[in-house]
């Protein structure tokens, strides 16, 4: 009877124990998102007319709306931008990649922390949604709207 008692408790100890590292492995693969997710990502179009900005092009970026992405959260960024063709800079003052999507819309534009990307994006009138969409990013907060006039 001893047997069988030490038996049961040793099962239940083996049971506690995978269930605790079960429950480890799936919090860090929700904090480092999933392949599927850094696939998904991969796959995605980028703006075509993205591009690094250097010194010297940094004087005429500050004409252009800059939307800059800090760790995890929007610094300085428009209310509201023209309507039409407009050209726009994500700006990533951050310690990670960063990327400025407007919903509705083929722009993407991804920054490596400390770069700059900008790019151009058709806008018609209206409220218009923008957000990062490195994965966990948007859920954080990293999201916001803007008037289109």
């Amino acid at each position: 009877m001893w047997k069988l008692h030490l038996t049961h408790r040793a099962s239940l100890v083996v049971t506690l124990v995978a269930l605790v590292a079960l429950v480890a492995l799936v919090t860090v693969g929700a904090a480092c998102g999933s392949v599927d997710d850094q696939a998904d990502l991969a796959d995605r179009p980028s703006a075509s007319s993205t591009s690094s900005s250097s010194s010297a092009e940094s004087d005429d970026a500050t004409e252009e709306p800059t939307f800059v992405a800090v760790d995890i959260d929007w610094g300085d960024s428009p209310t509201s931008l023209p309507s039409g063709t407009t050209a726009v800079v994500l700006r990533n003052e951050g310690e990670t990649e960063h990327s400025l999507v407007f919903e509705g819309t083929a722009l993407r534009l991804v920054a490596a922390a400390g770069e700059e990307r900008s790019g151009e994006v058709e806008l018609e009138a209206g409220v218009l949604y923008f957000f990062c969409d490195i994965p966990g990013h948007e859920d954080a907060g990293m999201h916001g709207e803007l008037t289109v006039e």
